[in-house]
């Protein structure tokens, strides 16, 4: 287990993927073989972050669509996704968690790019467009990933003045 620091959030987590706070356990079954949670101690204020709800959704509708994408390409268990939504006055944090298959090293460098896809022709917009929008908000998106374990997103969004638009 080790302990990631972003603006004055605490996240424990138990490997490169998995992101567990204490009090979490609850979860929703995908398919016969999946299981979707949301993390323990998630918490969305509309008045701690000034971000339009859009934006929001589709920074956490892509990444949530891309690691659904990796779940369903694994044959073997297990396949897990947790989400988390942490949010204090000014800042928020969202954890994107999977036990797909993970990206390669060569393929990190480039999965923000405009037009990389690893899913074929037409795609390859998605991570570009949610890498625009955190910026725009003063935030940040990194990525962890190991081939074969799970990839790890976590975006650290800031405002400066707080509001109620999430």
């Amino acid at each position: 287990m080790y302990v990631e620091k972003y603006g004055g959030f605490t996240l424990e987590r138990g490997s490169i993927v998995g992101c567990r706070a204490s009090g979490s356990g609850g979860g929703v079954y995908v398919r016969q073989y999946g299981r979707f949670t949301l993390e323990g101690g998630s918490r969305l204020s509309r008045n701690d972050i000034s971000l339009p709800s859009g934006d929001l959704i589709t920074i956490i509708g892509n990444l949530t669509e891309n690691a659904m994408d990796s779940l369903n390409e694994k044959n073997e268990l297990p396949k897990e996704l947790t989400v988390g939504i942490f949010t204090k006055p000014h800042a928020m944090i969202i954890t994107v968690d999977d036990t797909g298959n993970g990206i390669s090293e060569e393929n990190r460098e480039k999965i923000f790019e405009n037009g990389f896809s690893t899913k074929g022709d037409g795609r390859g917009t998605g991570l570009h467009l949610i890498k625009q929008l955190i910026e725009k908000h003063n935030g940040t998106i990194s990525v962890e990933s190991e081939e074969g374990v799970g990839t790890s997103f976590t975006v650290t969004l800031t405002d400066e003045g707080g509001g109620s638009n999430v």
